[in-house]
C-alpha cells in the first residue's frame, strides 16, 4: 500500500505553484511514496517556501529558528546550501531537481520522523494560520479517507456526503456492470429498468420517457429487484430503449451542490476511462478542458488550480462522470499525521529513479 506524505507552500508565485503541483501528482502512480498536495500547513510533513521575497524569507527564518515541526524546503533562484535540516529547492522548478528532492526529503521524514508532540509558537501559528487561508476556499476533505473499491447495490453510491436526505432511487444502483436495477413505483406501477453499464434505461412506453424526477424519489416509493444480465433480455423484451446519459449527466450535476459523492475523496487521482459526449449533454467551455485535461488525469486541486476555476464546478463535472461511470481513479488511502519510522529500502526508493526514467527525465 502506498504511503502518503502531504506537502504544502508558502509564498509560492502564481507561476511555481502550479509547476510544483503538476510535478508532485506525477508521484500518485508510485505503489510506495507519493506525495499530496494540502493548502493547510498544519497538515503538512515538509513546507516549501519561497525565500526570494522578503515576507518567505522572514517566515524561512522564523521557522528555521523555532524547529517548527514539518521538514522545512526552501525554493530559491539564488545559491543557498542545504543543511541536515533543511533542504533547497533550485528555480526554475523541474523534475529532474524536484523528484530528488522530494526523494531526500521522504528518506528524512520516514528515517526520522518530527516529533508529534512539537508546537509552533504564537507568531507561526499566526503566520500558517494567516497564509493557508488566503486561498478562500475549504477543503472538501482535509484527511484523506479509506475507500473501498467494491459497492453494494445499496452502498448511496451517489449521495452527497453528510447529505441528510433519504435514500434515492438512484442510490440503488448496482456497482456491478454484470447486474441492472428494476423499479417500480408504489403509486403508478410504472416500471423502468437501469442497465447503467450499457448506458441505457427501459419503459414500458415512451409516455414514461421522463425519469429525471424518478431518480431523486426516495427509495421507500418504490420496490426494487436487482436483475442478473443473463435474464434482463427477458425482461426488457417489449420495453421501449433509451440513452440514460442525457438524463443521468443532468440530474448529477443537479444535486452535487459542490460536494463530492460518498466514496470519493479530493486526494483520489481522477483520470477518464471514457470520455463524455457534451454536444449530446450540453456544452460547458469548463467541463471541455476538464475533458482534455482527465485525459491523463489529475487530483481535483490540480485541476482548480490549473484551470483558476471554482472547486465546487469541477467536483460537479467529477461527480457526473462518476455517475456515468466514466471514471478510472487510484484512491486515496488513510495516513496517520506523521509518516512511520520504519526505514525505507534502497528498493523502495529507487522507484523515484524508475519514474524519472519513464519520463525521460
Amino acid at each position: 500500500m502506498s504511503q502518503a506524505l502531504k506537502i504544502s507552500s508558502l509564498h509560492m508565485s502564481d507561476k511555481d505553484l502550479p509547476v510544483l503541483k503538476i510535478i508532485l501528482s506525477l508521484t500518485n502512480k508510485d505503489p510506495q511514496i507519493s506525495w499530496n498536495y494540502t493548502d493547510d500547513a498544519h497538515l503538512a510533513a515538509a513546507l516549501v517556501i519561497d525565500i526570494d521575497s522578503p515576507e518567505g524569507a522572514e517566515v524561512w527564518a522564523d521557522l528555521a529558528a523555532n524547529n517548527h515541526q514539518a521538514l522545512l524546503i526552501a525554493c530559491t533562484g539564488k545559491e543557498y546550501s542545504s543543511d541536515e535540516n533543511n533542504l533547497v529547492l533550485a528555480k526554475p522548478l523541474r523534475s529532474r531537481t524536484i523528484l530528488p528532492v522530494l526523494r531526500q526529503a521522504s528518506q528524512r521524514l520516514v528515517e526520522d520522523p518530527p516529533s508529534s508532540t512539537a508546537t509552533a509558537s504564537p507568531w507561526m501559528q499566526r503566520t500558517l494560520s494567516h497564509f493557508t487561508g488566503l486561498s478562500g476556499r475549504k477543503a472538501v476533505n482535509s484527511t484523506p479517507q479509506e475507500v473501498s473499491i467494491e459497492r453494494g447495490a445499496d452502498a448511496r453510491a451517489m449521495s452527497v456526503k453528510d447529505s441528510t436526505n433519504p435514500l434515492r432511487v438512484l442510490d440503488l444502483f448496482p456497482s456491478d456492470p454484470d447486474k441492472a436495477l428494476s423499479v417500480t413505483t408504489k403509486t403508478s406501477q410504472i416500471n423502468v429498468v437501469f442497465d447503467r453499464a450499457r448506458n441505457r434505461y427501459y419503459v414500458q412506453n415512451r409516455a414514461h420517457q421522463d425519469i429525471s424526477n424518478l431518480l431523486l424519489e426516495p427509495a421507500s416509493t418504490v420496490t426494487s429487484e436487482i436483475i442478473d444480465r443473463k435474464d434482463l433480455s427477458r425482461k426488457i423484451a417489449r420495453y421501449v430503449p433509451l440513452d440514460l446519459d442525457v438524463v443521468l449527466w443532468p440530474t448529477a450535476l443537479r444535486i452535487s451542490q459542490g460536494q463530492l459523492f460518498t466514496g470519493l475523496s479530493e486526494h483520489d487521482f481522477f483520470r477518464l476511462r471514457r470520455w463524455p459526449d457534451l454536444k449530446r449533454l450540453g456544452f460547458n467551455p469548463l467541463h471541455l478542458k476538464l475533458t482534455a485535461l482527465l485525459r491523463k488525469g489529475g487530483t481535483i486541486n490540480y485541476l482548480t488550480d490549473l484551470l483558476n476555476a471554482s472547486m465546487a464546478d469541477v467536483i460537479d463535472y467529477i461527480n457526473a462522470c462518476y455517475s456515468l461511470t466514466y471514471l478510472d481513479r487510484q484512491y486515496a488511502t488513510a495516513t496517520p499525521g506523521v509518516p512511520t519510522s520504519k526505514p525505507i529500502s534502497q528498493a523502495r526508493l529507487s522507484l523515484f529513479s524508475r519514474i524519472r526514467s519513464r519520463l525521460g527525465i
